[in-house]
């Protein structure tokens, strides 16, 4: 996701992407659920086979 900064409410003034820690004290390391959702993202598309995928 892209954040930007903010001055507006809410306020986000350094356009982190969660740098209140609402969604979980870990939200700066790798085990914060950003991040965690973030490798998913990576491990998905690392997943995806193209050689198996018809050309046309």
């Amino acid at each position: 996701p892209q954040i930007l900064q903010s001055s507006l409410s809410p306020q986000n003034p350094n356009g982190c992407f969660d740098w209140w820690g609402y969604g979980s004290t870990n939200y700066a390391n790798k085990l914060g659920p950003q991040m965690i959702g973030v490798k998913k993202m990576i491990d998905t598309v690392r997943g995806i086979n193209t050689a198996s995928v018809a050309k046309k």
